[in-house]
């Protein structure tokens, strides 16, 4: 009895492997080349960083949290981020042998395959199914919000809160020390996984545990040797403890790290019955409707309910003892995900409090930081209720009906949780303008724009193939003086903030010269995405021609040289000319005419001088010549009237009516202040 046992489950884990590899589809045939992501997430962007990262600390005996990689020159401290220690210990040996990017697609399809596998496994040992149990764990290994957090590669590596379980289980009707060391084992991965799987996690373990103990008859020794499987546990998470708590001492770095998304982050309650946006049929229509155009987190991580298993759930709670059990597992993760408040069709209700008010204050579940995430496991107490409903079930009918019923059911989940073609991402997208850049050891760092937090994962990913330190970047949870260096550079911390650059930004060699002093000799544009006027605004405000340019980049040096990335229209007193004209605004309504001269000084001019626009009609604005070297913007401002002389001609709007406006500018120097 125990070979054939033991064969079905073989028989179960290499069908698992293939329906991975069929729900997973296209992924198995572009390995080395595309990863599990899509073009409105970044976060895995980050993950593939932070692996290579960790592999590097490893090799070069560096510490892996901290890296100056990022956030160049001061570097940042990753204690507080999002390390997917687990993923990364699997994936360094693969990566070895097949490369970095086949190494993490063959992680996370063996992940899909681990969180099916454990919860065949539990499910048998409370039915004694194989099919029933067959059907639980596909279920939970493509559980739709499961499914929809892709970008995620740590957050679905669930399969150790049911193999947990499963321990739990063994150990209290064993009441073996090897079960304990097994749960303790389990519950540690969860741990090291991730912290927030941990905090999620240990609900629906805790109401577990209690469950096994009064099915054991309250065992004394049962509940100490579980007692001493969590002690061992939190002896191996430790050192991961440590780190974080150290990272809590610092007031700016708590805050950083436990700052709340309860309301942002909380589930929908339509979401729940909202088809998968991910399936190959209704898909795109679900993402059209005016529901999933209301949902806020749930646009990208759907908690949809899989309703082929709602029948066999309702045949579930037939067994009480089940009942009890997945049933207040099931409602509490329900509960917790829906927030502080109701929400529904993007609405909230206020008035109406929910359970997660009692616990959101809470310092770990403030580390959970989005409600929503509870879905993750919400699949768990509802594949076993439909084991436990098939169970009953299937050996209640004939050979033929029982093999009818069950093919039956599994075609239903099939269609239901296909989520094909797979979302990927080509990874072969590092822009080629990159490859221009001179070599030098030690590496330069760059500027890489925009600086914001959607394509800064993405520029983190390029430097994997460019390898030169970042002055930008993003980690999960900033600690205090992230950001000291890019807000010592004015025009790098507004662009940091909204993408603009201010008119008063006009000494452009100093905010350079900090750069370049500072071993930051490039800044990288970049002129895709919907955030490609941040390079717009900062092509406008250098005043000299790139470095390179394509359809994708455009590269500036911060050492500019006069005769090789600009030279002087005119010389308008010794040692000082003219780089640039440019007008900013002509605004008839207001009466001004803006317009920005960029001058250029080998040398510190005389004190006392002042440059002048003047028109033909003798209206004039002045501003007083800085006494350093170097490019330097002067904004002048002249009356409206003083732009009808014949000369140049600019265009502007009026009115949202394209307008010409001919003027004629005179420069006079030198002009003495006060003459």
């Amino acid at each position: 009895m125990h070979t054939k046992t033991s064969k079905q489950q073989l028989i179960v884990a290499i069908a698992y492997a293939a329906l991975v590899l069929l729900l997973t589809y296209p992924l198995v045939t572009q390995l080395f080349t595309h990863v599990p992501g899509a073009l409105d997430r970044e976060d895995f962007w980050a993950h593939l960083w932070t692996f290579d990262w960790v592999r590097e600390a490893f090799l070069t005996g560096q510490s892996p949290y901290y890296t100056t990689r990022i956030f160049y020159p001061d570097g940042i401290s990753l204690v507080s981020h999002n390390i997917a220690w687990l993923n990364i210990a699997i994936w360094l040996p693969i990566q070895a042998v097949v490369g970095e990017i086949a190494a993490y697609n063959l992680v996370f399809l063996f992940i899909y395959w681990l969180n099916c596998w454990s919860v065949f496994l539990l499910a048998h040992a409370e039915t004694k199914s194989i099919p029933a149990s067959f059907l639980a764990g596909l279920a939970f290994g493509f559980w739709p919000y499961v499914v929809s957090h892709f970008d995620h590669p740590n957050m679905i590596f669930i399969a150790w809160v049911p193999l947990s379980m499963v321990a739990l289980r063994r150990l209290f009707q064993h009441e073996r020390v090897w079960d304990m060391l097994l749960f303790a084992f389990f519950l540690a991965m969860l741990g090291i996984t991730r912290w927030q799987l941990l905090v999620i996690g240990g609900f629906a373990i805790v109401i577990y545990l209690l469950f096994c103990w009064w099915q054991s008859g309250w065992s004394r020794r049962g509940i100490i040797l579980a007692l001493i499987g969590g002690i061992v546990a939190g002896i191996a998470l430790l050192p991961l403890a440590w780190f974080m708590l150290k990272s809590l001492t610092e007031v700016q770095s708590a805050e950083s790290l436990l700052y709340d998304l309860s309301l942002e982050g909380q589930a929908d309650l339509l979401a729940y019955v909202m088809p998968s946006r991910f399936h190959p049929l209704w898909g795109a229509w679900v993402q059209q409707t005016a529901v999933f155009a209301n949902f806020t987190y749930n646009k990208l991580y759907t908690p949809t309910l899989l309703f082929s298993a709602l029948p066999w759930v309702l045949l579930g709670l037939r067994k009480r003892k089940a009942a009890w059990v997945w049933g207040s597992i099931g409602i509490l993760y329900f509960l917790l995900s829906l927030g502080p408040v109701l929400r529904v069709n993007g609405q909230l209700y206020p008035q109406i409090p929910l359970p997660y008010r009692l616990i959101e204050n809470n310092v770990f579940i403030e580390l959970i930081r989005r409600p929503g995430r509870f879905n993750i496991l919400l699949g768990l107490p509802v594949t076993l209720l439909l084991a436990h409903g098939m169970a009953w079930l299937l050996p209640k009918l004939s050979h033929v009906k029982r093999n009818g019923v069950w093919i039956i059911a599994t075609g239903l989940l099939l269609f239901e949780i296909l989520p094909l073609p797979f979302p990927l991402v080509d990874t072969r997208i590092v822009p080629a303008g990159y490859a221009t850049l001179p070599a030098a050891e030690p590496p330069y760092a760059i500027v890489t724009v925009p600086m914001t937090r959607f394509p800064t994962k993405l520029f983190m990913f390029y430097q994997l193939s460019h390898h030169f330190p970042l002055v930008g970047g993003h980690i999960a949870r900033r600690p205090a003086g992230t950001y000291d260096f890019i807000d010592s550079v004015p025009f790098l911390a507004s662009m940091r903030q909204d993408g603009t650059i201010p008119d008063t930004a006009v000494n452009v060699s100093q905010q350079l010269a900090q750069l370049a002093n500072a071993n930051v000799r490039y800044l990288v544009g970049h002129k895709q995405g919907v955030e490609r006027y941040h390079t717009t605004n900062l092509r406008n405000w250098i005043p000299y021609a790139p470095f390179y340019e394509d359809d994708e980049l455009v590269i500036y040096t911060t050492q500019p040289q006069r005769g090789k990335e600009y030279n002087w229209q005119a010389e308008i007193m010794p040692g000082v000319g003219l780089v640039q004209t440019r007008l900013l605004r002509a605004d008839n309504n207001a009466g001004i005419v803006v317009i920005r001269l960029t001058l250029d000084a080998e040398q510190p001019p005389p004190s006392g001088q002042q440059a002048c626009l003047q028109s033909d009609l003798g209206m004039a604005a002045c501003q007083p010549l800085q006494a350093v070297p170097g490019l330097q913007h002067a904004v002048v401002t002249l009356p409206t009237d003083a732009a009808f002389a014949p000369a140049y001609a600019y265009v502007a709007n009026n009115q949202g009516e394209p307008m010409q406006a001919p003027v004629q500018i005179v420069l006079e120097w030198p002009h003495k202040t006060g003459d």
